[in-house]
C-alpha cells in the first residue's frame, strides 16, 4: 500500500540495509514512513492528506509545545499564566473541545539546516507572534534524524 503524502518539498529519506525512513520537515518534521523491506512498520500514515486536513496525529510526530490535553484553555508555565484563544487555528481540539497535542504538525515548517544521504538536521524557531501566543516562550528546537546500520537483532538477545 503506498502512503498518501501532503506537498513538503524538503520530504527527506534516509536508507540503510532493509531499513527507509521518511522525514518531513516542511510538516512538522513528521517521521512521515517507516519501512522494513518495503512494508511499511508505522500506522495511521496510509493518507497523510486527509491526516493533516484533519489536524490528526500520525506517523512519529514531535507533539510540541505540549502532548496530550490541556485541562483547559489556560495554563501555568515557568510561572507565567497563560490564556488560550480558543479560536485560534493553531490549536487542535480533542472530542471534548479541550486543546490536544500542541501545535499541529501540519502548521510547523522546520528549517533544513543540514541534510545528505546519511542524516537530517533542521531547526524550528519558535519565535513568531502567532506560536508565542499558544506558548510564550521563545526558543529553538534542533532535530537531527541518522541512518545507522544496526546489528541484526538476534545478536542482542540472550536466552534466560
Amino acid at each position: 500500500m503506498s502512503t498518501k503524502l501532503p506537498s513538503d518539498s524538503f520530504a527527506h529519506t534516509l536508507a540503510t540495509g532493509d531499513l527507509t525512513a521518511l522525514f518531513l520537515p516542511g510538516r512538522g518534521m513528521l517521521g512521515a514512513s517507516f519501512r522494513h523491506r518495503g512494508e511499511e512498520i508505522l500506522r495511521r500514515v496510509d493518507d497523510l492528506v486527509v491526516a493533516a486536513r484533519k489536524g490528526s496525529t500520525a506517523g512519529i510526530p514531535l507533539l510540541h509545545p505540549w502532548a496530550n490535553r490541556l485541562a483547559g484553555f489556560q495554563y501555568r508555565a515557568a510561572g507565567q499564566k497563560v490564556e488560550l484563544d480558543r479560536s485560534s487555528p493553531l490549536l487542535h481540539l480533542d472530542d471534548q473541545g479541550l486543546p490536544m497535542h500542541g501545535v499541529p504538525w501540519t502548521l510547523l515548517a522546520w528549517e533544513v539546516l543540514n541534510a545528505g544521504s546519511d542524516h537530517l538536521l533542521a531547526r524550528l524557531d519558535w519565535s513568531r507572534s502567532d506560536l508565542l501566543a499558544v506558548f510564550p516562550f521563545r526558543h529553538r528546537l534542533e532535530m537531527k534524524a541518522t541512518r545507522q546500520r544496526l546489528p541484526p537483532i538476534a545478536s542482542h538477545w540472550k536466552q534466560h
